[in-house]
């Protein structure tokens, strides 16, 4: 099989991953010790005031890194550097969001859009994917 398709196939399937985590979020309700964890400790930081301002960069930064994910489908050259850079920010932003509990479900979903971005950032790297990005249009 072309490694081009693979990679296509791997950001379609993040893309439905992500589409899946969000539907999960809102419809599966997870057993009442995970919501009085996330009650007690993780909607402190969530209720101060100058947590909006980051709470909109965090959604700024996760619709360009949706961008992204269509610019590296069609293989342009700034997809590859939106992806990079959005890749890091979205991890900090998780990295210093504090403890947060989640169901098994979620910890699969996420889990496995973690391996799959890491299979992304290889292929880019250390494959001839890499090098079709650095062709002009």
């Amino acid at each position: 099989m072309n490694i081009h398709k693979i990679f296509q196939k791997l950001i379609i399937s993040n893309v439905i991953l992500l589409i899946l985590a969000i539907g999960i979020a809102f419809f599966y309700t997870p057993g009442n010790y995970i919501n009085e964890f996330n009650d007690k400790y993780y909607a402190m930081w969530a209720n101060d005031e100058g947590m909006l301002f980051l709470l909109l960069i965090y959604i700024i930064v996760v619709a360009l890194h949706l961008i992204s994910y269509y610019m590296l489908y069609k293989f342009k050259k700034n997809g590859k550097r939106i992806f990079i850079i959005t890749l890091i920010v979205v991890n900090l932003f998780e990295l210093f969001s504090g403890a947060y509990a989640s169901s098994s479900v979620e910890m699969v979903l996420s889990t496995t859009s973690y391996l799959i971005g890491g299979a992304m950032l290889a292929l880019l790297y250390f494959s001839p994917v890499g090098k079709k990005f650095n062709k002009f249009p």
